[in-house]
């Protein structure tokens, strides 16, 4: 596999405001590019944390393989291997072990020199090595105050069951506060899974690390730090588990109060973890016997397999944890699709629409992973229905607000009545001149400045505190350090109300909020589908707006973000699991699995939007759990959450099978209840279409077939004997829906919910389902544009006089644009062929670079191309070969490569892969670098991760091999004080350069864009402005748009005089460059000539070339123009 070594560094892709580049001695500035990303490659001596496979079986897939001699016998010998293998790469390639494991991967993790890896992985019994893949920590938003437990109550689950008691929920996340109240012994049931003695005897018989902490926390380890000091300064993972199974006995409860929590730090308190770590908690977690493991953690634009390791082993790790009966919740992730907000903004109307999303964008998912595995259960997130907040009072009403200064606005102005004024703008310090805030509080705009500075501003003109309202929907939460006064923002909604009143009430006590809509999907919460066109999110969970536990020992916060949700649906499936074995304990735990999984998805109450219809199960999955629905429900669809697949014909027709369980025993009635076909709505605007990413009713008919039996008068009855009932539904969609999606050029989602009402409506369950009109596989993978019409559209904008130009203003791109860059090894220099330090239009035949072999005299030493890829792919493969012959020099197959998305935790766009090279190749002997001259093809090749996706040509971009620096000479004018240039490039002259005499700063430049490649021209440069009579010397430089540049010494004491243009009457005799010389270069123009390498000369350039007048230009010309310049020759 290519890059089998190389780790994924998770969320560092991104596109930062401010850059370094490389840049000449000279100090000349280089035109900032617009990107700069970390590269992450290996030497041999460099210590890496690796994981490595050993050949045969984990113990929980020889587990579920039964409990046979031959089991037994087949882990003894596995561990025995294991033992020996151990010792070999501990002892021989001084590789230092960090944790063995067995039970869900037969290997261990080492931390071992790059180079010895490689020897590792060629021993016998080892079957892979692979670079431990990282991750940050994950990051929620801080939010508005929820009312107590209403995520709970919300959902039903606490109070409704018995609190998940007797089970287990591991929570690997950042860490662990154990002396929280909400974590208390006092107030958990009885019934517990764990005990001191049976922990202790786990790890004294499976070698654990960790240690016995509490009742309630049964189990501790630092398995980033390896310690057992859980406790961390980033709340995350107390916040967290507090929301699965917290309970401080008095006004808050998680949701399964009575559930352990296992304590299982993964995170090193520098903020980050990686494979080995995880996969270390996660098997203690099995082995410990956990029944909910929680993972609020991923990276973006997850696959179902993911890269190498988590393909052959994480995804496998899901798929035989849910065989075991081991719920394993993953958070969805809280990205957009790189269209967010801005590039499908359009400048002529100043509207947004939705995520950015034109009509042609399918694949816009970014469902993270590992929750897009097979076998994890993705999580969603809802904003909680009903919260507390602080509020102001104007006008008779209330307006909530979110304190940016710990609380100082209602510590320090509380129950107090304060006029207030509307200052124009942003509130910078020139915006209060003339007014008169002295003693009242300032009310500001948000943008442009920092909110610190705002804040400071206000309090320099005698504010006593300062309120800031959103310029966009939603209230932004404002992170001031050190407020000179108390600071508060509000809604874009408040606006109105502010400005039609002058006197505000600061409220002592919180309010209560209700959503008038209910429960909805969080804005944040990332979209699937996975790439192989399966359904996640799942399910979803109150994930906005949770209140939850800080770090201090009684304090609590409230939080946002899927990394909330997934917590809760955490503690459903503790509590759903505890009910059902509390009536059935002869159940197996893969039994109770399959019960709780089925019947808690097919029972989930959907979310609606404000039109009232249900929002795309591509954000919510099935819905969220509700225990009234849950307990009610005597059937459920054994699979309730439908993968149908796409349709290339567009035929509109979509059948699927799936079986109706006999939960328990019961006979019961059915028939088929209302149902919603959904698609995207879209809208149009200047005759672009685009996605509103908001549902639309379909018109279609929905026909149900029985396995056997029938429906009388559309009801059917199962007996109490029947187990199941086969049932295949047919969604065939009418000629105005086939109509609507033909909106959408590469093809639409149509997906939605069938319900069916059990015993005459006493309870419903549903069937969810997502499949695609048109062909998954049709859409591009490559965004349309590339860094050329970017920079052309750049160019255009600023000379129509935008002072920031911005190409996304005009270019209605969905994820960016195809970006390509001269490179030096660790630093972008510029666009590949463009000038790097003045604007002049693009021209593609301009792309070339110096390879490695050349070590100084350029800028760059390779090329390296950031694809803007629209879709993840299994495969996108880039070759280099020669232009001319087909001769294959390089290629680099990158698997499992991400999409483009917007990271809201950074706020940024990110990319996610790359590809670099620098001119080195094997030649079938040995290596060496590609010829100076050689003209080179770069294609990308890409398959989807998808079933019968083939391998595409996406882009072929051509470019050439530059070595050589400009030719040049020059003439010096005093008394007019001009440099005349004459100079010749094998490609393209960019840029003429002069400096002063100390060689440093540069005086004046000529970017030029009429070099002809071979030819030599002229070009004058005023210096009438830059130099005085005086000075004795400048320094003369000329790049060409490779980076190659030669520099040499001017002396302005030689006077040259006026240099006149030549002309066919002046040309000497072996003139060929027609610079008024005859010299060697001249020769050498002659000696191309006569190889081909230059084409064709004028008639002029031919007649002073032909010295020997045999009617050619040849060697034998070319010789004499050297004899000529050697003086060996005295004519010309």
């Amino acid at each position: 596999m290519a890059k089998r070594f190389t780790a994924i560094m998770l969320f560092v892709f991104m596109l930062l405001p401010s850059l370094s580049f490389t840049a000449t001695a000279s100090e000349k500035e280089i035109k900032t590019p617009f990107v700069s990303r970390l590269q992450f490659e290996y030497n041999d001596g460099e210590i890496l944390r690796a994981i490595v496979v050993f050949d045969g079986e984990s113990d929980i897939a020889l587990n579920q393989k039964g409990t046979s001699l031959t089991v037994k016998t087949a882990k003894r010998l596995s561990a025995a291997n294991r033992a020996g293998l151990t010792k070999a790469i501990t002892e021989g390639y001084s590789a230092k072990l960090a944790f063995s494991y067995g039970a869900l991967i037969n290997g261990i993790a080492v931390d071992a020199a790059y180079g010895q890896l490689k020897e590792i992985e060629k021993l016998d019994g080892v079957a892979r090595v692979y670079i431990a893949n990282r991750y940050s920590a994950p990051v929620a938003e801080t939010g508005l105050s929820p009312s107590s437990v209403s995520a709970g109550r919300t959902l039903g689950f606490t109070g409704a069951t018995d609190g998940g008691s007797g089970t287990v929920i591991a929570v690997l996340d950042t860490g662990l506060n154990v002396n929280h109240s909400a974590f208390s012994d006092a107030y958990i049931s009885a019934n517990t899974a764990l005990d001191q003695s049976k922990v202790n005897s786990l790890r004294a018989g499976k070698g654990l690390l960790g240690v016995y902490q509490s009742k309630k926390i049964p189990y501790i380890y630092d398995y980033a730090d390896e310690d057992t000091d859980v406790y961390s300064s980033d709340s995350h993972g107390n916040a967290v588990a507090s929301i699965a199974a917290g309970n401080n006995g008095s006004d808050f409860k998680g949701i399964a109060p009575d559930a352990q929590i296992l304590g299982m730090k993964i995170f090193a308190d520098s903020g980050y973890t990686d494979s080995s770590v995880y996969f270390a908690a996660m098997e203690d977690a099995y082995i410990l016997g956990a029944d909910v493991i929680n993972l609020s953690l991923g990276s973006q634009n997850g696959f179902s397999f993911d890269y190498e390791l988590e393909t052959e082993l994480y995804g496998d790790i899901f798929s035989r944890l849910r065989e075991a009966g081991v719920f394993v919740c993953c958070a969805a992730g809280n990205e957009y699709s790189q269209g967010y907000r801005g590039y499908a903004y359009n400048k002529y109307s100043s509207k947004y629409y939705a995520d950015g999303v034109t009509a042609d964008y399918a694949d816009y998912g970014v469902i993270g992973n590992p929750a897009s595995y097979r076998g994890a259960i993705a999580v969603a997130s809802g904003d909680n229905s009903s919260y507390s907040a602080y509020t102001i009072s104007v006008g008779g009403k209330e307006i909530e607000y979110a304190d940016g200064t710990d609380g100082s606005f209602v510590y320090h102005l509380g129950g107090q009545s304060l006029p207030y004024i509307m200052i124009p703008s942003v509130g910078a310090p020139e915006d209060y001149a003339g007014l008169d805030v002295n003693g009242k509080v300032a009310v500001v705009s948000r943008g442009e400045i920092t909110f610190e500075e705002k804040c400071n501003a206000a309090a320099a003109a005698g504010a006593v505190a300062m309120i800031c309202y959103n310029n966009q929907s939603g209230i932004v939460y404002m992170e001031i350090e050190n407020p000179a006064i108390p600071c508060v923002s509000v809604a874009s909604t408040a606006y109105e109300l502010l400005s039609a009143n002058s006197l505000l009430t600061v409220n002592t006590e919180p309010s209560s909020i209700h959503s008038p809509y209910g429960v909805q999907v969080s804005d944040f919460s990332s979209w699937g589908v996975t790439p192989d066109l399966k359904l996640k999110p799942e399910i979803t969970g109150i994930g906005g707006n949770v209140r939850c536990a800080s770090n201090s020992p009684y304090g609590y916060q409230t939080l946002s973000g899927t990394s909330m949700a997934t917590p809760v649906v955490s503690g459903i499936f503790a509590c759903a699991k505890s009910f059902v074995k509390s009536t059935h304990p002869e159940y197996s735990n893969p039994q109770l699995y399959e019960l709780v999984y089925d019947s808690v998805l097919s029972s989930a109450e959907l979310l609606y939007n404000g039109e009232g219809l249900p929002y795309s199960p591509r954000q919510q999955g099935a819905g969220m759990p509700l225990f009234e629905n849950f307990a009610a429900a005597v059937a459920a669809f054994e699979n309730p959450i439908a993968n149908v697949g796409h349709d290339p014909e567009k035929t509109g027709v979509y059948t699927f099978e799936t079986r109706l369980k006999n939960l328990y025993g019961k006979s019961f009635s059915f028939s088929v209840g209302a149902s919603y076909i959904l698609c995207d709505a879209y809208t149009e605007d200047e005759g672009v279409l685009y996605n509103r990413l908001t549902p639309y009713a379909l018109d279609a008919d929905i026909s149900v077939t029985l396995g056997e039996g029938s429906l009388k008068d559309g009801v059917y009855t199962v007996g109490a004997d029947s187990d199941y009932v086969d049932i295949t539904f047919t969604v065939s969609l009418s000629e105005e829906a086939k109509e609507y999606l033909s909106a959408y050029p590469n093809g639409g989602y149509v997906e939605g919910y069938i319900f069916l009402s059990l015993n005459g409506g006493t309870s419903h369950i549903k069937q969810s389902f997502m499949g695609f009109y048109g062909d998954w596989t049709a859409a591009p993978v490559f965004e349309t544009y590339d860094w050329g019409e970017v920079l052309d559209t750049k160019l255009e904008l600023k000379n129509n006089g935008e002072e920031e130009p911005d190409y996304t203003t005009v270019l209605n791109t969905n994820v960016g644009y195809n970006e390509a860059y001269l490179y030096n090894g660790s630093e972008v220099i510029g666009f590949i062929g463009d000038n790097l330090y003045g604007w002049v239009s693009y021209d593609y035949d301009r792309m070339a670079f110096p390879t490695a072999e050349k070590t100084d005299g350029c800028l760059a030493n390779s090329f390296i191309i950031y694809p803007s890829l629209l879709r993840n792919v299994r495969h996108i493969i880039m070759t280099v070969s020669d232009a001319d012959t087909g001769k294959v020099y390089y290629v680099d197959d990158t698997e499992y490569a991400m999409k483009n998305f917007f990271d809201l935790d950074t706020y940024s766009f990110m990319q996610g892969t790359y590809f670099a090279w620098d001119g080195f190749y094997y030649t079938g002997y040995g290596f060496a670098y590609v010829p100076d001259g050689t003209r080179i093809k770069v294609s990308f090749e890409t398959q989807l991760d998808f079933e019968g996706a083939e391998l595409i040509t996406e882009r072929e971009y051509y470019m050439y091999i530059d070595n050589t620096a400009p030719k040049f000479d020059y003439s010096w004018d005093k008394a007019n004080k001009l440099l005349t240039v004459s100079a010749m490039d094998e490609r393209y002259i960019s840029n003429i350069f002069v400096y002063d005499e100390g060689g440093e700063n540069v005086i004046n430049r000529v970017d030029i864009t009429d070099s002809v490649p071979g030819v030599y021209g002229r070009w004058t440069v005023d210096l009438s402005d830059a130099v005085t009579d005086s000075d004795t010397y400048v320094y003369l430089e000329l790049q060409d748009y490779a980076s190659n540049y030669e520099k040499i010494l001017v002396d302005l004491s030689i006077d040259d005089g006026p240099s006149s243009p030549p002309s066919e009457g002046d040309h000497l005799k072996g003139d060929l460059n027609l610079d008024r010389t005859v010299d060697s270069l001249d020769a050498a123009y002659a000696l191309k000539y006569d190889v081909g390498f230059i084409s064709a000369l004028s008639e002029v350039q031919f007649k002073n070339g032909d010295i020997n007048s045999d009617g050619k230009v040849d060697n034998l010309d070319a010789a004499l123009i050297l004899k000529y310049d050697a003086f060996d020759v005295w004519y010309a």
